[in-house]
Parts: C-alpha cells; sequence; structure tokens
C-alpha cells in the first residue's frame, strides 16, 4: 500500500491503492500497470491485471471523477517483500511522497479511508467468493 499526505482531507499519512490519471497515451490498464511500477517499484504486465469494475464514481454529486479498479495477484520471494516496507517511492518531480507499507488483506479496511481501496477490496472479495 502506498502511504502519502493527502492535504485535502488533512492527513499527512493517508493508507491508499496506487493511482493515477489517464493522459491519452495508455487504456486504464497502461496507466495501472504503470502507476504500480511508478508507486511500489513493482514491475507487472498489463495482461497482470484483473478488471474488478469498469468505473465508480467516489463522489457524483461533486464531481464527475471515474475510477477504474483493477487487481492483480503477484508471488515473490520473502526478502523481496521485506524489502518493500517502509520504501520511499513515488515520482519527485510530480510531486510524489510516498512510503510503501504492507498490510494484511484482513486487517486492511481497518487502517484506511480511501475510497478506492475499500471498494477494490469490497469488490475482490466479492470476485473470490464467487470462485469459490
Amino acid at each position: 500500500m502506498c502511504v502519502q499526505p493527502r492535504l485535502a482531507v488533512a492527513d499527512p499519512e493517508l493508507l491508499e491503492l496506487p493511482a493515477g490519471m489517464v493522459d491519452g497515451e495508455k487504456g486504464f490498464e497502461g496507466v495501472a500497470a504503470r502507476e504500480i511500477q511508478e508507486e511500489t517499484g513493482i514491475q507487472i504486465g498489463i495482461d497482470d491485471l484483473v478488471e474488478l469494475s469498469p468505473g465508480v464514481y467516489p463522489s457524483p454529486g461533486a464531481c464527475d471523477e471515474m475510477v477504474t479498479l483493477y487487481a492483480c495477484e503477484k508471488t515473490m520471494p520473502e526478502d523481496e517483500l521485506v524489502g518493500i516496507q517502509g520504501r520511499m517511492a513515488g515520482l519527485r518531480d510530480h510531486g510524489e511522497f510516498i512510503s510503501l507499507r504492507l498490510v494484511p488483506l484482513d486487517k486492511l479496511a481497518e487502517c484506511t479511508r480511501d475510497m478506492k481501496t475499500l471498494a477494490a477490496l469490497h469488490l475482490w472479495d466479492l470476485k473470490n467468493r464467487k470462485s469459490m
């Protein structure tokens, strides 16, 4: 998970998923894969992503922002996982000051107030219930 200051909600350490804006050069999947790499250092391919939702409106009464949510499962050696904890990430020249935190899925809902993260967690849970 990414931990970064979010001044709009007066939170110096908001825990959230990697996220970015579609900038015209890539589709949603390309942006998601690029943002994961930029904000976590973890390389994934577009084909590794599973769409959880074609788009949700986090605040339809205030703006027209739409968020497309993806998931990715990746097996990593334990030493790589340990190395992620607390690592600084993000693009400094874009004003990103991100540190990384490993959070068990069963504790994630207790650790954040970020809508993207909570919606993705819920949709991931529903997807996995259906596949049982």
